[in-house]
């Protein structure tokens, strides 16, 4: 998976769409046979924007889809510090 950014929430939307078309969503959740779970979540979206600012969108997808985009970098800041031995 890679961090990638968009620099508008319309530009994620374009992109969006062309990939849940690509991949046939919104469907059902499937069992391991392929079949209807009733009363399942149904699978709306590919990945879910994150809005650092107005012109600095990013999501998290996979590489395959990644390739045409411009790599960026988790927008979440960790708490967490790496100690040194």
């Amino acid at each position: 998976m890679a961090w990638v950014k968009w620099d508008s929430i319309q530009a994620f939307n374009a992109w969006h769409d062309g990939i849940k078309a690509e991949l046939g969503l919104p469907k059902l959740s499937v069992d391991l046979n392929g079949n209807v779970i009733p009363g399942s979540l149904i699978n709306d979206n590919y990945t879910l924007p994150v809005t650092v600012a107005d012109n600095d969108i990013r999501a998290n997808v996979d590489e395959h889809y990644a390739a045409a985009l411009d790599l960026s970098e988790s927008p979440f800041v960790s708490n967490y510090q790496i100690q040194s031995a």
